[in-house]
């Protein structure tokens, strides 16, 4: 999906493409993609509301950017009471992945509110998305992961890295 657009369509198709135990199953690819968009493997840290009632009154705002499927985002977000303090919750279904070069980072982020926002991500594609939209990054590292891009002279925006939203709490009630 690097360089396509993301339909549910295309998803299927993938996963019928890459899946070939599926039909020696008795399983349609149709069928595993409606039961996996519904897998909740959140492991929600208890801080995370915490923070977010945090940075509503500092007026940045919360929105939710994910490569996964927008329905399901929000379900998981209602699921742990949390879509309460989203403003938007943006899904790359119908655009491009968020590492994807073809992404077109304006059209949710507008430039000249950059600093109104703060990127909180914990994979690569979010890195990769925050350095190129330029917008300042909390980097959720619970497993110390290595990715030495992160820091590279280029980076033009401010990083902080965090293995506990405990930290990120202490970091912005100061």
């Amino acid at each position: 999906f690097k360089t396509e657009i993301v339909t549910h369509r295309k998803i299927i198709e993938t996963i019928d493409e890459k899946m070939p135990i599926l039909e020696y199953l008795g399983i349609t690819a149709t069928e595993f993609f409606e039961t996996w968009k519904n897998i909740d493997t959140t492991i929600l840290n208890p801080h995370v509301e915490t923070c977010m009632q945090m940075f509503q009154k500092k007026g940045i705002k919360n929105i939710v950017y994910t490569d996964w499927l927008r329905d399901s985002q929000i379900r998981i977000l209602k699921t742990y009471n949390l879509l309460q303090y989203i403003e938007a919750v943006y899904s790359s279904e119908g655009s491009y992945l968020k590492s994807s070069p073809k992404n077109q980072l304006s059209h949710f982020i507008k430039p000249s509110e950059k600093d109104s926002y703060l990127f909180i991500g914990n994979s690569s594609s979010d890195i990769f998305y925050a350095k190129k939209a330029g917008i300042n990054l909390v980097w959720y590292n619970p497993n110390g992961k290595v990715y030495p891009e992160i820091y590279s002279s280029d980076t033009k925006i401010s990083i902080i890295e965090i293995s506990d939203f405990k930290t990120l709490k202490k970091f912005f009630s100061a």
